[in-house]
């Protein structure tokens, strides 16, 4: 046989922002720029080789697929510690909480928990039971404890 020069590479396949065909490396080796793949996507690039042999051209390629996962939300909530009495204003704070991706997506909160209830009683003392009621009500855009 007679083999001409073996050409490799990577390119892009598919993918947000990328353009189909575009040449990431001239070598078997392959390194995404910095900040080129975003958070929540996937991406095709492939591998290719092509060379001559006696006269015909041979090719190969093997896409590899990218999948960029999105980082937790790092949330970060200030509030009173302790019992809050009954209709006692709440303020939860979470101002501070930051998203690691930098998503165009505004993040949203919902904030809710359970009462722990008082039932019956023992020698030991009462049994407390998790209600499935909700132990906040809005008022006038404020949390406020139930009660």
């Amino acid at each position: 046989f007679d083999i001409e020069e073996l050409t490799v590479g990577w390119r892009w396949v598919s993918g947000r922002g990328i353009t189909p065909g575009k040449h990431l490396s001239s070598s078997g080796n392959v390194a995404v720029p910095r900040d080129t793949l975003s958070p929540g996507y996937t991406y095709v690039i492939e591998f290719f080789a092509t060379t001559m042999v006696s006269g015909a051209l041979l090719s190969l390629s093997i896409p590899v697929t990218i999948r960029v996962d999105l980082s937790p939300l790092i949330a970060a909530v200030a509030g009173p510690n302790g019992a809050i009495p009954a209709g006692a204003a709440l303020l939860l704070d979470a101002s501070t909480s930051s998203d690691p991706d930098n998503s165009p997506v505004a993040m949203t909160y919902v904030w809710g928990c359970r009462p722990v209830l008082t039932v019956g009683a023992s020698t030991s003392g009462a049994a407390k039971v998790t209600s499935d009621d909700p132990c906040f009500f809005d008022t006038a855009g404020g949390l406020r404890t139930g009660g």
